[in-house]
């Protein structure tokens, strides 16, 4: 299943309270266990903005959260394209599991 269908399914079962742009910009991102995960930016329908990750390969690890500081989505985009792998490392050591109720 491709990052977009993914991404699809997950707005889907957030009954959509978080969106993300088709094309958005994705970074790859490998754990100290090993689990590969998809990285994008996310917004709450109250204007938040996150990093997710979003596990790879079918495993039945969760989508994860960070809040960023970004105003904007664009900006968010950015930061994230910015980061070296300490930044994205220390990004996914804040995330918590997004609880989809």
């Amino acid at each position: 299943m491709d990052l977009a269908h993914r991404l699809r399914l997950y707005c889907l079962s957030m009954e959509g309270s978080r969106t993300f742009e088709e094309g958005a910009d994705v970074r790859e991102f490998v754990d100290d266990e090993g689990r590969q995960w998809d990285v994008v930016v996310g917004r709450e329908s109250w204007g938040s903005l996150f990093a997710l990750f979003i596990p790879r390969g079918g495993t039945s690890d969760g989508i994860r959260q960070t809040l960023m500081e970004s105003v904007s989505t664009g900006d968010a985009n950015q930061e994230l394209m910015r980061c070296g792998a300490d930044e994205l490392k220390e990004l996914f050591h804040r995330s918590q599991l997004k609880d989809t109720l």
